[in-house]
């Protein structure tokens, strides 16, 4: 309620009283009257006057329709007529009462102006730091809560498009995380569906079930974005009375714009996951495309996010200054999901490759086909003699020879074609011999028992793959780069090239596609080296071999963290830590879970 003594101050009033006092008798006196007192006088009144004193004359000042001061005035000619210069004065105090009180209120809606535009400008800017919609929520209950001193609490309520439901984003006060469990799911939603506005005295609200919750008001808002209802935003008050219309117009000003930063997050949110259905989608058609490393994309982010949580809970380790952002562990899943992305543009036959000799089709069968033949056309030469009555014994044990040792060199190069063990240079030589022997083919013509592709294959000392057939295999990491560079990820993903890229390099140098050495390697595609390596080594499906137990696996590990291969600190990391045990219980076989001596590991690592 605005006094009288708000607008007029004594300053003000002084000039006006001094040249009114000269248009009366001498020894007059003026002054003007609130109920907190005088606010100004001219002549001998006293302090202590009032409209009720003898022998003075008032004249009434209004505000807004409402009595809130008087002129008083006092002279000691008794025959001079007063009331026409106290009629005219009042009024002319009431005019400037009027006219400051009405400047005061241009200034101070234009204070609120400002002030709303600056709480606008600090919303706006609070809400677009963040994509998430339960931060936003946030920024708006503490935005509105540091201009409403009476409210105890709040919370915003996001409405689930698909079954009208409602769930919290986030609650602000000591009432916020319960006040409406009690209700039953229809009374919630028509409270959160209701006209917005102000519920005042809540006890004496008979058509609300909150009258007996400690709660004494409420202030409804729903959110709305492009004519979408996106929720509500409830705040409230242990008080009656507690929200005036000023506390509405201040919360539709936060909440609009709140509303559509709520969209934008939830626009994201849905394009994020989108994407990430696409990054499953693809993950998932690379495993299926060949059933020896189904599982492999899926398995590998698993592992990458136990050694990764390990790095960012180091605190006194190699890895201490390091920890992911909120985007970080987004980027390092999509890295570590997307890493073999370029499988795609590789031949399923030689992904599945588990023999030297396998293509299309396994080719040893058909040099298996060729002994065959040639034991045919040695029997069918042996009958002919016999039919012509020229066989002798020496043909005969001849023949068992020569069958014997065709079975044999059979025998050994199904063996050599498996690719199990090193060759030395007597397998080699035998082998080139086998190559050069000859057999006729049914157009007579004179044919190598090993065609030179095959004794190319037969010939590979280690594994199954020739030179261009690994070279080939090696190429993923550089389709997995040239793919992933063509998708414009945003800032906070720029380096998912980088890190799915690099899970082929080695510390030393000595890996590809770009020979990267350990100062050019991010910290996140060390760990997907690492994860893709552990995976290969103990995964249940690899053609060329059978699934290691968890120490052979160790062992192997630990060489590779020697030589160079993966980053020693985090093999350190992934034994000391125990992931290779937290994997192992849901992703291993029971019986690889063998015995491991960390103690091996951990010690060498430190030397």
């Amino acid at each position: 309620m605005t006094t009288l003594r708000q607008i007029l101050k004594p300053k003000v009033l002084m000039p006006h009283l001094v040249r009114a006092l000269a248009l009366l008798p001498a020894d007059s006196s003026l002054a003007v009257w609130s109920r907190e007192g005088i606010i100004a006088r001219v002549g001998g009144l006293s302090d202590s006057i009032t409209p009720a004193t003898e022998g003075v004359a008032s004249y009434p000042i209004y505000l807004e329709c409402r009595e809130v001061g008087r002129l008083l005035v006092k002279t000691s000619d008794a025959d001079f007529n007063v009331d026409p210069v106290v009629a005219f004065l009042g009024e002319a105090i009431q005019g400037l009462a009027e006219a400051i009180q009405t400047r005061q209120a241009v200034s101070t809606e234009a204070l609120e102006s400002y002030r709303e535009i600056a709480v606008m400008q600090r919303a706006v800017q609070n809400f677009n730091q963040t994509l998430r919609p339960e931060i936003v929520a946030k920024v708006l209950l503490q935005e509105i809560a540091g201009r409403a001193p009476k409210m105890d609490f709040g919370a915003v309520y996001r409405r689930n498009h698909n079954n009208a439901s409602y769930g919290r984003l986030n609650a602000l006060g000591d009432f916020a995380d319960d006040m409406f469990d009690h209700l039953e799911a229809g009374d919630f939603i028509r409270l959160l569906e209701a006209a917005p506005g102000i519920l005042n005295d809540i006890a004496n609200h008979t058509r609300w079930p909150l009258r007996h919750s400690g709660v004494g008001a409420l202030l409804l808002l729903p959110l709305y974005s492009n004519d979408e209802n996106l929720g509500t935003l409830v705040l409230g008050s242990s008080l009656s009375e507690a929200f005036a219309a000023s506390d509405l117009k201040r919360a539709e000003t936060l909440a609009s714009v709140a509303a559509t930063a709520i969209r934008n997050a939830q626009l994201f949110a849905a394009q994020k996951t989108m994407f990430h259905s696409f990054v499953d989608v693809m993950s998932s058609a690379i495993d299926a495309a060949s059933p020896f490393t189904a599982g492999h994309c899926q398995r590998v982010p698993g592992i990458v996010r136990l050694i990764a949580k390990a790095v960012d809970e180091d605190r006194d380790g190699p890895f201490a200054g390091f920890t992911f952002s909120d985007d970080g562990w987004d980027e390092l899943n999509l890295a570590a999901s997307l890493h073999d992305c370029g499988k795609v543009n590789t031949p399923s036959w030689l992904i599945d490759k588990s023999t030297k000799l396998e293509a299309v089709m396994d080719r040893i069968e058909l040099v298996q086909l060729r002994f065959e033949l040639l034991k045919h056309h040695l029997l069918a030469s042996y009958f002919k003699k016999a039919s012509e009555g020229a066989l002798s014994v020496s043909d005969r044990q001849g023949l068992d020879a020569e069958l014997q040792a065709l079975d044999q060199d059979s025998a050994f190069l199904r063996n050599c074609n498996l690719g199990k063990e090193f060759m030395s240079d007597d397998v080699v030589r035998r082998i080139e011999t086998i190559a050069a022997r000859q057999w006729t083919d049914a157009f007579g013509q004179m044919r190598c028992l090993i065609e030179e592709t095959e004794r190319e294959g037969l010939l590979i000392k280690r594994g199954t793959l020739t030179d261009k057939e690994r070279s080939v295999i090696e190429d993923h990491a550089r389709h997995t780069i040239r793919m992933l560079s063509k998708i414009p990820f945003p800032n906070e993903l720029k380096d998912v090239v980088r890190h799915a890229g690099g899970h082929h390099e080695r510390m030393d140098g000595k890996g590809y596609p770009l020979g990267l050495k350990d100062d050019k390697l991010s910290i996140q595609a060390r760990i997907i080296a690492l994860a893709d390596v552990f995976e290969a080594l103990t995964a249940p499906d690899r053609p060329y071999r059978s699934p290691l137990k968890l120490s052979k696996a160790l062992d192997i590990l630990a060489d590779m963290s020697r030589s160079g291969h993966i980053d020693p600190d985090l093999f350190h990391l992934f034994v000391s830590r125990g992931i290779y045990k937290e994997y192992a219980k849901n992703g291993l076989m029971a019986e690889q879970s063998d015995e491991v001596d960390e103690s091996r590991y951990l010690i060498a690592a430190s030397l």
